[in-house]
């Protein structure tokens, strides 16, 4: 623990652990059309359309930039300055065309902000359920460590070419994305009633097939899900508005059938507006979905994703404090029918 910080709760943490000040970066948006692998195959072009993707976006700057930016939002959307962050807690999905970004994106946050002898940690390769991993373990500083405020931010970012844009088979449209917000003790939006974490050895589609991994990925998501759910002392009734990965209307409606959650109550509607920008979609779709219709003190709100073996459910409690609700740089959109013939 830094000489500077808190003291560890000799008891339980005073108040309610929870979240504010959702922030989001995004870039520049695209039609998919500009992607080349679909600019080149008209067939798969109207395939990934029929599915109801139409944009994604695409990000001049690169992961570091694209996480202060969004925790800039996050520090005027709470009301917070540098000095009131006790530790920050970054993310990013995988490693992919760059070498040095946990040494750039850590620094560039602190200096950028005016942050001094902050704890910085650092998580990565959780897939998109890094944002379950980032509240659990914002939420464990506070516990552990004393800590008020923590935030926590993730940035994704695929190749400057658009060469991995398109995921196989018909089921993703990457977009870049940063999320942050921060977890706090201090009058937070939502409380934090649940975050679990699992991982499960799985197969990946190409060695099992497409069906399987489905089936497989299903039934862990309903696991990951049930636990969460049960921590939260709540069950699917209670839950005002499910939200999962930006994939296709028509696999997330499959998804959300085989575990019997109401497809009414699944968020889809930044599917064609901006893609999957990874595991950032489960708080920008939130903010999202406030602007839309806002929440009432007592609404109960879960997300939950999927990665190739790991699997990240969390539920939020609104609160009666005050929220600073922003319309989203790009507005969402009513998708259309969803696709019946997914698996």
């Amino acid at each position: 623990m830094l000489d500077r910080g808190p003291r560890p709760w000799r008891t339980e943490p005073p108040g309610e652990i929870g979240i504010k000040g959702i922030g989001s970066y995004l870039g520049e948006r695209f039609p998919i059309s500009a992607i080349p692998e679909l600019a080149a195959d008209p067939d798969a072009l109207a395939c990934y359309e029929k599915r109801g993707f139409r944009h994604y976006t695409r990000s001049p700057v690169q992961e570091p930039e694209m996480a202060l930016r969004s925790c800039r939002e996050t520090l005027r959307r709470s009301g917070l300055c540098a000095a009131d962050i006790d530790a920050v807690v970054f993310g990013w999905t995988e490693h992919r065309f760059y070498d040095d970004m946990q040494e750039r994106l850590g620094t560039h946050i602190l200096r950028g902000l005016g942050f001094h002898a902050t704890h910085v940690l650092g998580i990565f390769m959780a897939g998109c359920c890094l944002t379950t991993e980032l509240l659990r373990t914002a939420r464990n500083l506070i516990v552990g460590e004393g800590y008020r405020n923590v935030l926590i931010v993730e940035a994704h970012r695929c190749n400057p070419d658009d060469s991995d844009r398109v995921i196989p088979p018909d089921q993703w449209v990457y977009g870049d994305g940063a999320s942050s917000c921060i977890v706090t003790t201090d009058t937070p939006e939502f409380a934090l009633r649940s975050a679990v974490h699992i991982s499960q050895g799985l197969p990946d589609y190409r060695t099992v097939g497409h069906r399987c991994s489905f089936v497989h990925k299903t039934t862990n998501s309903h696991v990951v899900m049930m636990r969460a759910l049960r921590h939260a002392q709540t069950s699917i009734k209670g839950i005002k508005q499910f939200f999962m990965p930006n994939a296709s209307p028509g696999l997330v409606h499959n998804h959300a059938r085989r575990m019997r959650i109401p497809l009414d109550r699944v968020y889809l509607a930044n599917v064609p507006v901006i893609g999957h920008p990874w595991s950032a979609d489960a708080l920008i779709n939130l903010h999202s979905y406030c602007h839309v219709r806002a929440p009432m003190p007592g609404d109960l709100f879960a997300a939950m994703a999927w990665a190739e073996g790991g699997f990240g459910a969390f539920v939020l409690q609104r609160t009666a404090h005050p929220m600073k609700i922003e319309a989203p740089d790009f507005p969402p959109v009513q998708p259309g029918p969803p696709n019946r013939d997914l698996p």
